[in-house]
C-alpha cells in the first residue's frame, strides 16, 4: 500500500490552497457544527481506502470540521451503502461510493437493501482508477493477444483470482472473455485483494486483475507483471503498459470513485461540498498526490456526476446481462 504519510507536505499544500476563495455565507458558517463521517466499505489497502484518506483531511480544513474515515466492510460494499442510504440528509454522513455501490451491485444482488437510484444524491465524481491484467513475471504471454490465444487453445485450463463478482475487476475479466470468446475458470474466490494476487504469485492460479492502487506495489517490486491496462488511455502511473482496447475493439472497463449523500440532503449542502471538492481537484498538488496511487482526479459539478452515474448503469447492466452472472 502507498503510504500516505509520506505525502504529508502535498496533502497540506493542498488543503491551504482548497480554502482559498471559500465564500464565507451564513449558511456554510452553520453547516458542518460537528464531525462528518465519510463512510467507506471497502479495506484500507485498496483504491477506495487510499483515496478516501487523502481526501478526508483536506475537507476537514476546507469546512473547519472534522472528517472522519469510518470503515463498514462487508457484503461488497453493501453494508457501508446500506448505512448512508438510512442516515439523516443533514450532510453529517456521506458516502465514499464505489462504481459499483450505485450502479451494477443492483443487478448482481438480490433484494439488495438499498435503492440505488432512489436513495442517494450524487455530490461529486472524485477520481477515476483503471484496472489491470496482472501475470506472474514468468507467464509465457508477453501481450494480451498471446493470452486471448492461450486460452482459446486450451479452453478452461486457464484461471483467473477473482476476490468478488462485484467489482469492476472481476466484470472487466468477463467482459475480456465475453468478447474474445476466451474461456477462463475462475476457481475459487479469495477473501481479499492481497491474497488473490499472492495466489498468482505462488502459482495457484494465472491471472488476476486489480485497481492499479493496489497492484502498483506488487508491480514495482517485481512480484507480478502488468500485462494490460483497461482504460481508454494509457496509464499514467504506467505508461510503458498497453491498454487491452489496443488489440481488442471497444474494450474499457475502468473503475470510479464519488461522493454522494442521502437523498434528502439539502441542495445547499451538496453545492457546499461540491465546491470544495471541485476545488480540491483542480490543484495540481491533488493530482500528484493521486498520481503515486495510479489514480486520476475528475470532479464536475453534482449534476454531471448525476448524469453519469445513470450511463453507468446502463453500460454495467448490458455487461451483466452478457455474462449471465445477475441474480435470478
Amino acid at each position: 500500500m502507498i503510504a500516505v504519510r509520506r505525502s504529508r507536505v502535498l496533502l497540506s499544500l493542498v488543503g491551504a490552497l482548497w480554502t482559498i476563495g471559500v465564500a464565507g455565507t451564513a449558511f456554510a458558517q452553520s453547516y458542518p457544527s460537528k464531525p462528518v463521517q465519510l463512510i467507506v466499505g471497502y479495506p484500507a489497502a485498496g483504491a477506495s481506502g487510499q483515496i478516501a484518506r487523502i481526501i478526508a483531511p483536506a475537507l476537514s480544513q476546507a469546512l473547519g470540521q472534522s472528517v472522519e474515515v469510518v470503515d463498514r466492510l462487508g457484503q461488497d460494499g453493501i453494508l457501508a451503502a446500506t448505512h448512508v442510504a438510512r442516515a439523516p440528509g443533514d450532510g453529517y454522513t456521506l458516502l465514499f461510493t464505489t462504481t459499483g455501490m450505485v450502479t451494477f451491485h443492483q443487478f448482481l444482488h438480490k433484494n439488495l437493501p438499498y435503492n440505488p437510484q432512489q436513495d442517494f444524491a450524487a455530490v461529486s465524481l472524485v477520481a477515476g482508477v483503471d484496472n489491470v491484467l496482472l501475470v506472474r513475471p514468468d507467464f509465457p504471454g508477453k501481450t494480451v493477444a498471446d493470452l486471448v490465444r492461450m486460452a482459446q487453445a486450451a479452453p478452461g485450463r486457464m484461471s483467473y483470482a477473482r476476490v468478488d463478482v462485484a467489482s469492476t475487476n472481476t466484470l472487466a475479466m468477463f467482459l475480456l472473455t465475453t468478447l474474445t470468446g476466451a474461456e477462463i475458470t475462475m476457481p475459487m474466490t479469495w477473501d481479499n485483494v492481497e491474497r488473490s494476487m499472492r495466489a498468482v504469485v505462488d502459482g495457484q492460479v494465472d491471472l488476476s486483475m486489480q485497481n492499479i492502487p493496489a497492484a502498483l506495489p506488487w508491480v514495482r517490486d517485481g512480484r507480478l507483471r502488468a500485462l494490460a491496462t483497461t482504460g481508454r488511455n494509457r496509464s499514467r502511473a504506467l505508461p510503458d503498459v498497453p491498454t487491452i482496447g489496443e488489440t481488442i475493439d471497444g474494450y474499457r472497463a475502468n473503475a470510479w470513485f464519488g461522493v454522494v449523500a442521502p437523498r434528502s440532503t439539502p441542495r445547499e449542502i451538496i453545492r457546499l461540498l461540491n465546491g470544495h471538492f471541485s476545488r480540491f481537484l483542480a490543484q495540481p498538488a491533488t493530482q500528484a498526490l493521486f498520481d503515486q496511487l495510479g489514480a486520476e482526479t475528475i470532479g464536475g459539478s453534482s449534476d454531471e456526476f448525476e448524469a453519469f452515474i445513470q450511463a453507468e448503469r446502463t453500460k454495467w447492466r448490458r455487461v451483466v446481462a452478457a455474462a449471465n452472472i445477475g441474480s435470478p
